[in-house]
């Protein structure tokens, strides 16, 4: 649990920072612990050891505080896939590497996946509109680096990145987690729910998306990669 940060009154842009930060260590110890529906504000002043009042002078509503807590998160999950990636890697490597790291955060996903349906309809238009904006500085640093180590055309990246933001939530909402293991179920279930794994989903998606942008380069246009597309898809249903 968040240590209680107090409540002496911060002065200086240092201890607003330092009481910034334990107000989203709380928030993160609480969705942990209850879930975020579970969450409300005073609750959350209580964990942090704050005055209610004081926590409203720093974020307006739990929304708030969790886009903050995306943000943080994005940065760092973009930060590791640009950082796994090298520069002449082929689209076969790209795809292990991604599958391997996407899911090294688990917040990202479940932050992204309330998003625009949840965390983004409760804050003011100017806190929305400096998130986007941080947003799109991430996803096209990301963008810049998938073109360079894939040899994609301009804008490709960009495709290529918000493609993998989506493939990540879709394939996390359909795996069957344990559900697929269980002894009871017939084979032809069994069956299904072994193709709707993420490993399989995810990759398979990321397969289809690059062959995609590969077959849009087909005429020439982009980098020395473009013969590099993969040939064959994992196991389907």
């Amino acid at each position: 649990m968040a240590a209680a940060i107090g409540s002496k009154r911060a002065r200086t842009a240092d201890q607003k920072l330092d009481r910034r930060g334990a107000i989203l260590a709380a928030a993160l110890d609480a969705l942990r612990d209850t879930g975020f529906d579970a969450i409300t504000m005073n609750g959350l002043a209580k964990r942090a050891g704050l005055a209610k009042g004081t926590l409203y002078l720093y974020f307006q509503t739990k929304e708030e505080v969790f886009l903050a807590l995306f943000l943080e998160a994005m940065d760092g999950w973009c930060a590791r896939i640009a950082g796994a990636f090298e520069t002449g890697m082929t689209d076969a490597e790209a795809i292990a590497t991604l599958a391997r790291v996407v899911r090294e955060d688990p917040l990202f996903v479940d932050l992204a996946a309330r998003l625009t349906s949840v965390i983004e309809r409760n804050v003011d238009n100017e806190t929305l509109i400096a998130g986007k904006r941080r947003m799109y500085g991430a996803y096209g640093a990301l963008a810049g680096r998938l073109e360079a180590a894939l040899s994609l055309r301009p804008g490709d990246g960009a495709r290529f990145a918000l493609g993998l933001v989506a493939l990540l939530l879709g394939a996390a909402q359909i795996d069957p987690g344990s559900i697929g293991d269980r002894d009871d179920l017939p084979d032809d279930v069994r069956s299904f729910a072994a193709g709707s794994r993420f490993d399989a989903v995810f990759s398979d998606g990321l397969t289809l998306l690059l062959r995609g942008l590969r077959a849009g380069d087909a005429g020439g246009t982009g980098g020395p990669a473009s013969g590099r597309a993969v040939d064959t898809i994992g196991p389907s249903w």
